[in-house]
């Protein structure tokens, strides 16, 4: 201490008799100039209010991955407001660090603050006390063409030209390392440079008090980027980029908005739909106008007024067709947020974008952006699971179609928040215009699912292709709007389509040629939407009960798959059955090599899955009542439809099986035994262009009466040549429904 007292001391006495300059460089404390960090734009205000949350706006400490984040949101809205694809992208300064390109000037605007986070380390082992931390800056306006500045006096006193933040005290430790964040705001059009840090160094007698004081400053040198190796000249010497950091285009007054938004909650459940309130204010001292937004996932977040499919950006719906705010003039816009399906901390990010307003086209207008993040904690509520699978040929309107059978499973998970009642199914529902669901259980009467019992409900649909086309409904029978049903429209249009991984290993030519049949014919694009109520305590009274709707959705997008909401949990029973031991069989490729056992059952499964492809429907008149008295033999009419889901033509055969041989499984329906046979045709060819449907005329005879399995003696088989093979490989049947006759007599 005794050190610092005497070069404080020696300081303040030069400094008084003018042996040096007012304020020196001094070499405490060190500035890791390299390190530091600056935005440009509105800093994260905090409201007196409570219920209202303003803007984050930009962190100078925020990560820069984050950063990255922000330009992927920057050119989507972009692209949005101006109504096409940007060719060359540009994006605005609002970070800089040592991690970005700063080899240009960065463009800010008069009135809007620059923020600097520099990194300040004490060294000795003792502690500092600096005071009337402020920046340094040169400024030269475009008024006068006269470089101003406020190194050669010291002070802090706010010019006409640039306000500067001053902070008062910083107290560092022994050996410590902080931050020190600084700002100042330009208030004409010019060229402004940062120079360094001014500050006081202070003396501290052992009780505190100040005994003697000398003004100090830090000049920043010259910033260097990274080194140049794009030309010979740069790659045989060593040369670095400049690094314009420090260095600032001033433009004219922009608008400014302030962003709030009300009611938003800190927690909600999984697939919960929230109401919340943003409030745009102009506050600045001209107009703004095309004010657009651009969000991380559009599944989160729905703006009144807005079209459903715009996924990553729309222009937002301004209140009496305005299409500017005056300076002083606000709006508030009704938003839908929806939480995810995973627990824990859900984040989602907008984007605001607004353009200046100005005369004529002499110019494309300037814009400036604000961002928010919204932090929301997420309890669990609901898991679901899902699988599609083939049915018979659907008869519907005269017209036969293909259809499927949906399986969901819905499990209350264990909640944690207190005094939840229990959740209430209200729809299950399909949500485009390729397929139609209809409940086979009616949503009416399934059971509600109480919290902390692991409750599991089984829903079974049928999902039928309609005869016309199905319009969305976005509003209720009152009028008022289907939130709802708009945020599951965005759940389904924001699911992207991934293609499932290869089943095989690419070199297996046979493989190869499986998965190109099956493409397409095993794609259900079927997407599911379940909408809840749950009860909740009211944060006012405990004993009330508030009620709060929600969404789960998903997207079934392959045949004989299981898809699970959320997909890292996965819904098995507890205790786990014992592998099945599979025997391995040799099998060979087109070029005699030996098929590895994994890859051999994957190639089992694909042609498992073509033989699924080939779907069939048998229509007859059950029950028959027929006097076998007057007549041994009774003919029953069937009519046998075949459906080819392929995007391929195939061959396929209908074949009767013997009578005189067994069933192909006597376990399938032991009380269907009595015998019967097919008389007249009994095995056919018949070639099916791709996704279309065959008709067969047989007749089916039965001898006494009883119930008969009719698919229990009919083998249908695909007969496919695939490209380069001269014989047709044949897929036997797979695929079985129940279709029972009733033959009575009188």
């Amino acid at each position: 201490m005794s050190v610092l007292r005497d070069f404080v001391s020696a300081g303040e006495a030069s400094q008084r008799e003018g042996l040096v300059s007012k304020a020196i460089e001094l070499p405490i404390p060190i500035i890791d100039q390299k390190k530091v960090r600056v935005s440009i734009g509105l800093n994260q205000e905090i409201s007196e209010d409570t219920d209202v949350l303003l803007a984050t706006g930009i962190d100078v400490n925020s990560d820069d991955a984050l950063h990255q984040r922000w330009l992927k949101l920057e050119e989507s809205v972009i692209c949005q407001a101006r109504g096409k694809t940007v060719s060359l992208f540009k994006p605005k300064a609002r970070l800089l660090t040592e991690k970005t390109n700063n080899t240009n000037k960065p463009v800010c605007t008069c009135q809007e603050p620059i923020t600097f986070s520099i990194p300040v380390e004490n060294h000795w082992k003792i502690p500092l006390s600096l005071q009337n931390l402020y920046l340094l800056w040169k400024f030269k306006p475009l008024s006068c063409e006269v470089l101003m500045s406020n190194e050669d006096e010291f002070g802090s006193e706010d010019s006409q030209l640039v306000t500067t933040q001053l902070i008062e005290v910083v107290e560092m430790a022994p050996e410590a390392k902080m931050k020190v964040i600084l700002s100042l705001t330009p208030l004409e059009p010019g060229e402004l440079i940062v120079t360094g840090l001014a500050y006081t160094l202070v003396s501290k007698s052992p009780d505190g008090a100040i005994v003697n004081s000398m003004q100090g400053r830090k000049i920043f040198t010259q910033m260097v980027g990274p080194r140049l190796n794009s030309t010979p000249v740069e790659r045989k010497s060593i040369i670095y980029a400049k690094d314009f950091r420090l260095n600032y285009v001033v433009e004219p007054i922009m608008p400014r908005l302030r962003m709030s938004f009300q009611n938003v909650p800190d927690f909600l459940l999984c697939g919960e739909v929230k109401q919340i309130s943003v409030k745009i204010e102009n506050i600045g001292k001209t107009s703004a106008k095309n004010i657009c937004v651009a969000y991380s996932d559009p599944k989160f977040i729905w703006f009144e007024g807005t079209l459903v499919d715009n996924l990553w950006g729309t222009k937002l719906n301004i209140p009496n067709n305005c299409d500017s705010l005056v300076p002083g003039a606000s709006a508030v816009l009704n938003a839908w947020i929806r939480a995810t399906d995973e627990s824990g901390l859900m984040e989602f990010d907008l984007l605001f974008y607004f353009e200046e307003e100005i005369e004529g086209n002499s110019r494309s207008p300037r814009y400036s952006l604000i961002n928010h993040t919204f932090q929301i904690l997420l309890n669990d509520s609901l898991m679901m699971s899902g699988k599609a699978y083939r049915r018979p040929v659907e008869l519907k309107d005269n017209e036969y179609t293909d259809s499927l059978s949906v399986a969901l499973r819905l499990t209350s998970r264990h909640l944690s928040s207190e005094g939840l009642g229990f959740l209430s199914i209200d729809d299950v529902n399909v949500l485009n215009d390729e397929w139609e669901a209809t409940l086979i259980r009616d949503a009416e009467l399934l059971p509600d699912l109480k919290p902390f019992q692991e409750a599991v409900m089984n829903i079974t649909c049928a999902a039928t292709r309609p005869v016309e086309p199905v319009n969305d409904i976005e509003t209720n029978d009152d009028g008022c709007i289907d939130v709802l049903n708009i945020m599951a429209q965005r759940c389904m249009i924001s699911s992207q389509s991934s293609s499932d991984q290869n089943l095989v290993n690419d070199e297996i030519a046979y493989g190869k040629k499986l998965k190109k049949l099956l493409d397409g014919a095993l794609d259900a694009r079927l997407p599911i939407c379940v909408k809840w109520k749950a009860y909740v305590n009211s944060d006012e009274d405990t004993a009330t009960k508030q009620t709060v709707f929600g969404i789960h959705f998903i997207y079934i997008q392959t045949l004989n798959k299981i898809y699970r909401i959320p997909a890292s949990v996965a819904i098995v029973p507890s205790s786990q059955t014992k592998e099945t031991k599979i025997l391995n069989f040799v099998t060979f490729d087109e070029n005699g090599e030996v098929i590895k056992g994994d890859d051999q059952r994957l190639l089992a499964t694909l042609e498992a899955e073509i033989s699924r492809c080939i779907c069939y429907r048998l229509d007859y008149k059950s029950p028959v009542c027929h006097d076998f008295s007057k007549s041994r033999l009774c003919l029953v009419p069937v009519k046998i439809v075949v459906f080819n889901s392929f995007r391929k033509e195939v061959d396929v055969r209908v074949a009767a099986m013997d009578p005189r041989l067994p069933p192909r499984n006597q376990l399938y329906h032991p009380e269907a035994m009595t015998p019967f046979s097919w008389v007249g045709t009994s095995q056919t060819w018949r070639t099916l262009q791709p996704r279309s449907i065959t008709e067969l005329n047989w007749t089916l005879c039965a001898s006494m009466p009883g119930t008969y399995c009719l698919d229990n003696r009919l083998k249908i088989d695909c007969r496919i040549t695939f490209d380069g093979e001269e014989k047709p490989r044949v897929f036997g049947q797979v695929l079985k429904f129940d279709f029972e006759l009733l033959v009575t007599s009188p």
